[in-house]
This record gives structure tokens, C-alpha cells and sequence, in this order.
């Protein structure tokens, strides 16, 4: 029986929340010093390469390890951490909206199939949805074959371990590289939201920290003020309705 509230890997997350900041913050602004160009139409869809790079690099590990996966030429990263039994997806606020919304699917998105793999025996609290919200027809309905074989497909040889985990979703709401706001999310197989947790208070927070010994209590508040990405209040999204689109970043 998995755990119905959120266990949160307070150590894991600080990580995860930095990983997101510096690519959309200091990443991003040494990409553009060194690549303007006239237009710079692909900054979108740097923000997941970066994020990704990021977490290759700041957290990967022995027990925490990235699954790789693709949907056509775009590739994709799930994180998971084997003693805690959950896997981690990340994207932006106006993606995962994207995905609740889009009916008009002949194959399930990614956290379709991981969600149906994984969290299917959650259930959201069930809440009146308006018509926007609901995307004119209600939850999409799958194949449960066909949820199945996409998700052993999408996890590989980590296939076995990833059907004991739970997965959580990571979402983000940023402009011009300041982040308004990261979430922790909880979702049943209809991606409907069980439990949400705020990740806001890792904004800020000096990326030294992370380096400290957990065990012994001790905080090195040594800092650059230049490795924060400022936090702007409020949500603005944007839902992007091109399903072409990958709904990852």
C-alpha cells in the first residue's frame, strides 16, 4: 500500500528547486552572451535541456539516477530515487495544464502512462470543473494495453523498481527568468491533483546548503547574491495549444 500524502526528500527537492532556477536564471542569461542571435525562437525549449543537464550534474547518484526516454526526437528525463521508491518528472505550469486539457490525443502523453503505471491506485478529490477546464469532453480514456506497453517502453530496464514507486510532478511557473512558483504535485492516473505541496521557500535558498554534512546540522550561509533567480509573486501561464509541441519544459 503506497503512502496517500506526499513524503517529501527535503534534501532531494532543495536540489531539484536549484536545478530549475539556474537553468532558467544564470543558464539561460550565459546562453544568450553567447548566442544572440536575431531571433532566439528555441529559448523554450532550452529551458528543459538545461534542466536536464542540470540534473545529470547536481543530483544524479547512486540511489538517484535519470531515466532517459523519447517521443520521436525529442528526449525526455524522469528522475528516481530508488530508497524512497518515487520517480520526479519536471515541466512548466502552462504544460501540464496543456496536457489536463487536450482531448483530441490517439496516444497518451507521457504522464499519461507513467501516472496510469504508477498512481493508479490514487483518486483526486473529485471538484466541479467549468467547461474550459474540463476540455469540453472530460478526462481522456486510454487503452489500458496501450498505457501499459508505453509505459515499459518509456522505463526501460528500470521497469520493475519504477512499478513499486510513486510518481510526483514538479511543476514551475517562471518569466524572463525569474521563478513565481514550483509545486509539488501528487496526481491520480487522470492527472487530477491528490495532494500539492509548495516548494517556494527553496527559492532563495543558498545553493552551499546543499553541500553541508545533513547529518551534522551545520549551514555554510556564504553565498553569491548572482546565483539567485529573483521570485516574482503571482502566476502568469500561457497554455500552449499546439499538441506538437513536447508538454516536458
Amino acid at each position: 500500500m503506497k503512502d496517500t500524502h506526499i513524503v517529501e526528500n527535503n534534501m532531494l527537492l532543495k536540489k531539484i528547486v536549484r536545478c530549475i532556477t539556474k537553468a532558467l536564471g544564470d543558464d539561460l542569461n550565459a546562453y544568450l552572451q553567447e548566442n544572440r542571435l536575431e531571433t532566439n525562437n528555441n529559448l523554450f525549449m532550452h529551458r528543459g535541456d538545461f534542466i536536464n543537464q542540470n540534473l545529470r550534474t547536481l543530483i544524479a547518484e547512486e540511489n538517484i539516477e535519470l531515466i532517459p526516454f523519447k517521443r520521436f526526437t525529442w528526449e525526455g528525463r524522469i528522475l528516481i530515487d530508488r530508497s524512497s521508491k518515487v520517480t520526479y518528472t519536471i515541466l512548466s505550469n502552462s504544460a501540464l495544464k496543456s496536457v489536463q486539457k487536450n482531448n483530441i490525443r490517439t496516444w497518451p502523453h507521457y504522464l499519461h502512462s507513467i501516472l496510469s503505471g504508477e498512481n493508479a491506485e490514487f483518486k483526486a478529490v473529485p471538484k466541479q470543473l467549468t467547461l474550459e477546464e474540463s476540455g469540453d469532453f472530460g478526462p481522456l480514456e486510454f487503452d489500458e494495453d496501450d498505457l501499459k506497453e508505453d509505459y515499459n517502453d518509456i522505463m526501460g530496464r528500470y521497469v520493475e523498481i519504477s512499478h513499486e514507486c510513486t510518481h510526483y510532478v514538479v511543476t514551475y511557473t517562471a518569466e524572463h527568468g525569474q521563478v513565481q512558483n514550483i509545486q509539488l504535485l501528487l496526481l491520480d492516473k487522470d492527472l487530477g491533483i491528490v495532494e500539492s505541496v509548495s516548494l517556494n521557500k527553496y527559492i532563495k535558498l543558498d545553493f552551499s546548503d546543499l553541500t553541508a554534512d545533513a547529518h551534522d546540522g551545520t549551514v555554510n550561509r556564504e553565498g553569491n547574491i548572482k546565483d539567485y533567480v529573483n521570485v516574482k509573486p503571482g502566476l502568469k501561464t500561457k497554455l500552449h495549444k499546439d499538441e506538437k509541441r513536447p508538454n516536458f519544459i
